[in-house]
């Protein structure tokens, strides 16, 4: 999977304290659901839109979602030259009292710290 996608994987925040968590939530999601609502973007505003998605089958357990590597044309969207990776979630509408307000609509990530030896790892 990883060859052919970006894959980022949610999971419940570390806590001593039992507590409610979005990903949890996301149990009833569906790639349908999802698309066109949860992408990756890079800090020049190209994206991958969602192809997969797997939900977590409880309240401890991940949800993963697959963005492609290639586009159209068939380039990637990060380069060692890129300086940020965005994982956008707008899902709003989907928020529900049982949690689902708890996933982040935004993480970015320093894709600098994701180059090894020239190239980017991720």
């Amino acid at each position: 999977a990883c060859v052919d996608n970006y894959v980022v994987t949610l999971g419940p925040p570390v806590s001593a304290h039992q507590m409610k968590n979005g990903t949890g939530s996301l149990r009833t999601a569906t790639l349908g659901l999802l698309q066109k609502k949860v992408y990756l973007a890079n800090e020049r505003g190209e994206r991958r839109e969602l192809v997969h998605f797997i939900a977590p089958k409880h309240d401890e357990d991940e949800a993963t979602f697959f963005f492609p590597r290639l586009d159209e044309q068939g380039h990637v969207l990060l380069t060692p030259a890129n300086t940020k990776l965005i994982f956008i979630f707008e899902a709003k509408n989907l928020r529900s009292s049982y949690g689902i307000d708890t996933v982040p609509e935004r993480f970015e990530f320093d894709v600098r710290k994701m180059v090894v030896d020239g190239k980017v790892e991720f």
